[in-house]
């Protein structure tokens, strides 16, 4: 399975593909792109970012594929980390932010949905979450775009409570929802710990909530304030004064506003997410996805309870929260405002009535010929990478065939639709050993 990264010359988006290539989630007949910007400090590194994974991980290493372009992006997963980000000091307001990464975040969504296969997995890492959710949800299906923001926040919310315990993180359950930034919602009433089902256990749990915590942006004002007089160090004790709660929220502030960021935190959370995935696992946590009703009857983007599947959201949970809980998710929700109620609703509808992806694809299924004009003196392994393009979409070869010469040549024979026959075209074209594709309808 293919995977891209946008904005692979970052430091989240560098650590990701790090992560994916040390566990091995990327196979050797398999493609990573790291994808940059023309005329950026992307365009310089992301070569120095490929040999420095080939000196690293040569054994274990897939094709590594650099592009610098929206429409140069093809994956079955793509990641988006791409865009300004806050930084030391930084107190520009959520707007201004957003104001900066549309252009780049709409330019990405529209090729992707212009380009792609039609059943790409979009994780979206670019701040602000919520908003990005919703400009890549007007192109591509809503069910397949999923903000990495509340998942992110669900892990440190239970670390921070497992750290109070004394236990290992994954023995804590617990989501938080709404809004990635200062109006997440940790939301006590799904929390849940193995092993304090006792009396004693269900008291230590109550006694986390901390309700005399102050306000989060009165919270945030005094952690900025320490950080721009004292330091981070100073920051990061003066939060430990609160409950796991808040804790939660401020601590990636002071990260944040001290310059420091955090790649490494980022990266392996999303690794893991995309080890369970691609095992074929299910991951029930919070994420930023555009509700069409199915959760608090809410119409916009949120952070809600999903189940995640590599085919995207399965299925909207139906946590009962408490009042307040209900109250902040609901204050938290992002309306585009460009999209009416209405024609979100309609949307939505046109959206769930389709058929299946497989099933749209098998309705519009044609018989093509493939001719691949190879390299002299091709790698080994060339014809497997080949074979693999087809068998990640599913796709059965009918024929294949070499034909020595000088330069060699390939052909194939395969059904696909139309979509997907120019996205097999695209994706051919990418691999090294290979000069030149031509797909024309088989003849019977």
């Amino acid at each position: 399975m293919d995977i891209s990264i946008i904005g692979a010359g970052g430091s989240i988006g560098r650590q990701i593909a790090i992560g994916l290539v040390r566990n091995r989630l990327v196979p050797t007949n398999a493609r990573l792109q790291l994808v940059g910007r023309a005329g950026g400090l992307s365009e310089q590194s992301l070569p120095g970012i490929a040999v420095d994974l080939a000196d690293a991980f040569a054994e274990d290493l897939p094709e590594i594929d650099l592009a610098f372009s929206p429409r140069e992006v093809l994956g079955d997963i793509i990641i988006l980390a791409a865009g300004d980000a806050v930084g030391r000091g930084d107190t520009r307001p959520r707007s201004a932010l957003a104001d900066a990464n549309r252009p780049l975040v709409e330019s990405y969504a529209r090729a992707i949905a212009r380009t792609g296969h039609g059943e790409e997995l979009l994780l979206v890492l670019t701040n602000p979450v919520e908003a990005s959710v919703a400009w890549c949800a007007r192109h591509i299906d809503r069910r397949r775009v999923i903000g990495m923001g509340a998942y992110l926040d669900t892990l440190r919310f239970r670390q921070e409570i497992a750290r109070e315990l004394g236990v290992r993180r994954q023995r804590v359950q617990g989501l938080v929802l709404g809004e990635h930034g200062p109006r997440m919602v940790p939301c006590w009433s799904t929390v849940d710990v193995h092993g304090f089902d006792s009396p004693d256990g269900r008291a230590r749990l109550a006694a986390l909530r901390r309700p005399r915590d102050p306000e989060v942006a009165d919270a945030v004002r005094t952690i900025v304030a320490i950080v721009t007089t004292r330091g981070a160090h100073a920051a990061y004790a003066h939060a430990d004064r609160y409950g796991p709660a808040l804790r939660a929220v401020i601590k990636p502030y002071i990260t944040q506003f001290s310059g420091a960021r955090s790649p490494a935190s980022t990266a392996e959370m999303i690794v893991r997410l995309l080890g369970t995935l691609l095992s074929g696992g299910q991951v029930l946590t919070a994420a930023q996805v555009r509700l069409e009703g199915e959760f608090l009857g809410m119409h916009g983007v949120v952070g809600a309870p999903i189940v995640m599947t590599l085919g995207g959201i399965d299925r909207v949970m139906p946590y009962a929260l408490s009042d307040a809980e209900t109250r902040a998710v609901r204050a938290s929700l992002y309306v585009d405002p460009e999209a009416t109620a209405k024609s979100t609703r309609e949307s939505g509808r046109r959206q769930e009535k389709r058929a299946p992806p497989a099933q749209r694809a098998a309705q519009r299924a044609r018989s093509f010929r493939c001719v691949l004009v190879m390299r002299s003196g091709a790698q080994p392994g060339t014809v497997e990478r080949v074979c693999a393009v087809f068998a990640g979409r599913g796709i059965s070869l009918t024929t294949l065939r070499t034909v020595p010469g000088k330069p060699p040549r390939l052909t194939v024979r395969f059904v696909a639709s139309t979509q997907v026959k120019d996205y097999l075209a695209r994706r051919l074209a990418r691999i090294r050993d290979v000069l030149k594709v031509q797909i024309v309808r088989a003849r019977a």
